[in-house]
């Protein structure tokens, strides 16, 4: 698409200047001009048209009917100039006022005139508008043609012979205007979501074709066209660089990218059941004009007004059209889900039940079931959320359809998947799941924050004396014994996973649970506390921030101050590390220390909003620790104070946000020129 786009910026403007040059200098002879003008014009006209058609096929949304209207204008003009030539070439006569071609070139200014409101007033039921607009062009092309045949035509007439067409080239100025300046309006107002090349090359051919119009009334008003013939170059021009400027956006990736669907009903078909009553008055009218060589104000309205209709009813051709599609596309959606499961595209338990009971029948045997469970999707979902627990499923059917290939696999339950293997041994089916096996030790390999583990049950029917149905009852219990013996080695190998993940997200300073821990084992040994609570506190102040693995890194690692509502999500990582604690065997007894450790002593900390010593006496300590290596280190969110203003710090929030007597005994140890820990206070 880019090489199209680059060969036509260098064919266009060459033959634009070839056409020019050939008309301006070149060619003299005026009957000679018109024949070699139209074939240069209509040949640049059918490039324009080609190229617009299709833009129109190739683009997406909304733009789309943008680029069919302007297609349907372009047409429009090429009739228009054929007739042209068929009055100067054939007849050897300058064109009517209100001739064919005026009635075709009005055609084209207003489906260009309805691309442009397309786009800018966009409604969901387009259609309807679509032809409501037609049904009043209709109605105003009527009411005009009867007006001008019985009182204005006679009028102007008798005043001179030059007025129609002075009125002809006024109103096509108007239009081309209108057309001009709503374009001009919408790319200015929505430059950010036009294609900045492309948009510029239809600005510039809307403006070349609106300058030919202009050039034209003027030259028609001094009697000097015949003279100037070299204007038809610009209206050329013009239609080629709009067809250019939808290369252009294809050759940018707005192409469609969806499968066809299979449409039974032939919409040519349709559309010549429908308009073939409207298309054989056209031809009739069409013969009598061109027996009786007639082309009065009267006959080109009911004409015009003829070609409106035929408009509409295409249009509401098109209408049903797309409702047909969408109504067979929502269908084959149906289909899909009766069968599929949504999630992992794999087959639902009704679907396979139903192939179990066809297999039956047949002469696959041996049939083995393979059926599998993923450890602890229960507990991911409860710790890591259930976007976590959907990316194990998927993770998990993106893995057995890599390994089974074309076999038959489903979603039987929330957390288990059946696989039917027809033709397979017990013994190939073992070779199956060590496979499998070793493909989730590869994506685990990958995947260290969120691990795959399954248990696995089989049986095999050797012939049809065995329903499959018990077979899959029979893999099922094979895989809750398996399931069993997993199920704490997969606990562990999930914790250790929560543990690394929180690791890298020590994201204050390196070693910030170390120094929590160490600062926390001091001040309970000041306090002289019993070691079985020592020890819990040295395992809460490495553990205590465990739920930050289900905080979004965005508000995590924000630079900026965060918002309420972030504070909020942020403020549930105490509820989310909770519920993992109490999932571990490890760190269960210490859940409701995780739980509490942002309390306040004043009652005004969360989640439980607990104070004074209603708080236990680790949340406590770690309160005051935590605190205060928050204030001396960098944060994502402040920068690092002095040790002696943290300090400060802690003494004026004493008795508000610390318990006063922890602070104390920290501010002590803090101060010890020589204390175990070795800190000085210095700032």
């Amino acid at each position: 698409m880019i090489k199209l786009y680059k060969r036509l910026s260098i064919f266009i403007p060459a033959y634009f200047v070839s056409y020019f040059l050939w008309m301006f200098f070149i060619n003299d002879n005026l009957s000679n001009k018109y024949i070699s003008g139209h074939i240069f014009h209509c040949i640049g006209l059918l490039v324009a048209y080609v190229s617009l058609y299709w833009v129109y096929k190739k683009i997406t949304g909304k733009e789309r009917f943008y680029w069919l209207f302007l297609w349907i204008g372009t047409f429009f003009f090429i009739i228009s100039q054929l007739f042209s030539s068929y009055y100067e070439s054939v007849l050897l006569m300058t064109p009517p006022a209100f001739g064919y071609p005026d009635l075709f070139r009005w055609l084209q200014g207003l489906f260009f005139l309805l691309a442009i409101l397309q786009i800018k007033y966009t409604k969901k039921n387009y259609y309807f508008n679509f032809q409501l607009i037609i049904d009043i062009l209709i109605t105003m092309t009527a009411a005009f043609s009867l007006l001008w045949y019985t009182f204005l035509s006679p009028a102007f007439y008798a005043r001179s012979r030059e007025l129609p067409y002075l009125i002809m080239g006024i109103s096509y100025i108007a239009l081309d205007l209108g057309i001009l300046f709503g374009f001009l309006s919408i790319y200015l107002n929505r430059r950010k979501d036009f294609y900045r090349v492309a948009g510029k090359v239809s600005v510039l051919g809307f403006t070349l074709y609106i300058t030919a119009d202009i050039l034209y009334f003027c030259l028609s008003v001094l009697d000097l066209y015949d003279k100037a013939r070299w204007i038809n170059s610009f209206w050329m021009f013009g239609l080629l660089l709009l067809g250019l400027s939808g290369i252009k956006i294809l050759a940018e990736g707005n192409i469609v990218r969806f499968k066809k669907l299979k449409i039974r009903q032939s919409l040519p078909a349709k559309v010549t059941k429908v308009l073939l009553p409207y298309f054989s008055f056209s031809v009739l009218l069409i013969t009598i004009l061109v027996k009786a060589r007639v082309a009065n104000s009267l006959v080109l309205g009911l004409a015009l007004t003829g070609i409106l209709i035929l408009v509409r009813q295409f249009s509401v051709i098109v209408q049903n059209n797309q409702l047909i599609k969408s109504l067979q596309q929502a269908n084959q959606n149906l289909r899909y889900l009766v069968k599929h499961n949504k999630l992992t595209n794999l087959y639902n338990r009704e679907f396979f039940e139903e192939q179990l009971l066809k297999m039956e029948q047949t002469n696959c045997y041996p049939i083995s079931i393979l059926k599998c469970d993923i450890n602890g999707l229960r507990h991911t979902n409860t710790t890591l959320g259930h976007e976590a627990g959907d990316r194990l499923l998927v993770a998990c059917a993106n893995l057995l359809k890599e390994t089974l290939k074309d076999r038959i696999i489903a979603r039987v339950g929330g957390d288990e998947f059946c696989a039917l293997l027809p033709r397979t041994s017990l013994e190939q089916a073992q070779e199956i799941i060590k496979l499998i096996k070793k493909n989730i030790l590869h994506y685990n390999a990958n995947n260290k924050d969120l691990p795959l583990s399954l248990s696995f049950g089989i049986s095999t029917a050797d012939n049809n004396k065995t329903p499959l149905m018990q077979v899959l009852r029979e893999a099922d219990d094979n895989m809750v014994n398996e399931k069993l013996i997993q199920k704490q080695s997969s606990r562990s190998q999930l914790m250790e996973s929560l543990m690394a993940a929180l690791a890298e997200r020590d994201y204050m300073t390196g070693g910030h649970a170390q120094r929590l821990s160490k600062f926390c084992t001091a001040i309970g040994q000041r306090l002289n506390l019993p070691l079985s609570t020592i020890t819990n506190l040295n395992l809460l102040a490495q553990t205590h921030d465990i739920g930050k693995v289900g905080i979004p890194d965005a508000i995590l690692f924000k630079a900026g101050p965060l918002t309420e509502e972030e504070w909020e999500i942020m403020r549930q990582h105490c509820e989310k590390g909770y519920r993992i604690a109490l999932a571990s065997e490890d760190l269960r007894h210490i859940a409701e220390l995780i739980l509490k450790h942002h309390e306040r002593w004043d009652g005004k900390g969360y989640p439980l909003g607990l104070r004074g010593n209603e708080i236990p006496i680790e949340c406590r300590i770690l309160a005051v620790v935590d605190a205060f290596d928050a204030m001396t280190n960098n944060r994502v969110h402040s920068r690092a104070i002095g040790k002696l203003e943290a300090m400060d710090q802690l003494l004026c929030n004493s008795g508000t946000q610390f318990d006063p007597r922890i602070v104390n005994v920290f501010i002590d140890i803090l101060s010890e020129k020589n204390g175990q820990l070795g800190v000085s206070v210095s700032g």
